[in-house]
């Protein structure tokens, strides 16, 4: 599939078009992302508690790994097979979620568990179907990254991702239901964390009760 010179250096010429591509797509996205990101955490809100993120430290060094070693992953060693295409779709579908829920949040968004001064439960457009739509895409688009490189042993870093976004949800829960009290208990009983399909069910459900009194 490609050839490896006497430097220890892959030959371009050599390596196949559609690896390059994906390659370049992969920074390109990914790269956007986080400009987009950057830009929400200057313009946040800055008032109000300020929290920590340490937990988050089990999430954002493992994956920053990741993302810089998946380029050189896909031109030296990926297959263009149906779990690439699939994996793509993955990765995708979390970028967008991603991307969605930044635009949601706007002056909400912070990298701490943050409550501002003129805090506002955002529960309208992908928060209508997840409590935790970020955590979600960012576990959506880790796993399509596992996917398309097709490599079992990368599945684990998983493990130390979805350790850290679990216990920064949880104490994300406990610092809104401080906050909101009752407003953010009935958000919870309509909304899923991370499942929007168990949040279908339960609006199908309420309009069936609602329908049925």
């Amino acid at each position: 599939m490609f050839e490896v010179i006497s430097t220890g250096n892959l030959s371009l010429s050599a390596i196949p078009a559609e690896r390059l591509l994906a390659a370049g797509a992969f920074i390109a996205i990914y790269g956007l992302r986080l400009i987009f990101q950057a830009i929400l955490l200057h313009r946040r809100d800055k008032s109000g508690e300020s929290g920590d993120w340490g937990e988050m430290l089990l999430v954002v060094i493992p994956k920053n790994l990741l993302v810089l070693l998946v380029p050189y992953l896909i031109i030296i060693s990926v297959e263009t097979t149906w779990l690439f295409a699939l994996g793509w779709i993955v990765f995708l579908s979390g970028i967008t979620i991603r991307l969605l829920a930044l635009h949601q949040l706007g002056p909400m968004y912070s990298l701490n568990i943050d409550i501002r001064n003129q805090h506002q439960l955002v529960e309208s457009g992908v928060f209508a179907w997840l409590r935790h739509p970020l955590y979600f895409a960012y576990i959506l688009d880790t796993v399509g990254i596992v996917i398309f490189l097709q490599s079992p042993p990368i599945a684990l870093i998983l493990i130390p991702i979805v350790t850290g976004i679990s216990i920064r949800a949880n104490r994300e829960e406990t610092v809104l239901r401080k906050a909101f009290g009752n407003t953010y208990d009935q958000y919870a009983e309509r909304v899923s964390g991370f499942n929007p399909f168990a949040t279908y069910v339960r609006v199908v459900r309420s309009r069936f009760l609602i329908s049925h009194r």
